[in-house]
């Protein structure tokens, strides 16, 4: 990182605010396991990094209910990566059901943490 610089973490902390939280059960006890605030602050702190700001923001995920649909079956999130064979094929056809119902508002936008660090020593 150069002097000065920052560097800014994307990520979701409260998995209640998933957008496929609710298609998906099992999501928040698989990401229960994933770090925490603390985590990242105490991982950041052993490189000399210290949170500058950390704010919520807003970000489309995708276009529509299709295109959620049809990005999600990618299983391409971390998150559902680790989901179980099952639980996925349930929340796929649940998701589906919702699309085919227009039950998601278009643009689809997620809530997320960024979190930005800076060198410890570093003072505006």
């Amino acid at each position: 990182m150069n002097p000065g610089g920052r560097l800014l973490v994307r990520v979701s902390l409260d998995s209640a605010d998933w957008v496929l939280a609710p298609f998906f059960p099992t999501m928040t006890a698989v990401g229960s396991k994933l770090p925490r605030l603390g985590d990242y602050l105490h991982s950041f702190d052993g490189a000399g990094l210290e949170l500058f700001t950390h704010e919520q923001i807003h970000q489309v995920i995708a276009a529509d209910g299709w295109s959620l649909l049809e990005r999600t079956k990618l299983r391409a999130d971390s998150v559902l990566a680790r989901l179980k064979d099952d639980d996925f094929a349930e929340g796929i056809a649940a998701l589906t059901h919702a699309v085919e119902r227009e039950e998601i508002s278009s643009p689809v936008v997620e809530t997320l943490d960024l979190l930005v660090f800076r060198d410890g020593l570093a003072r505006e």
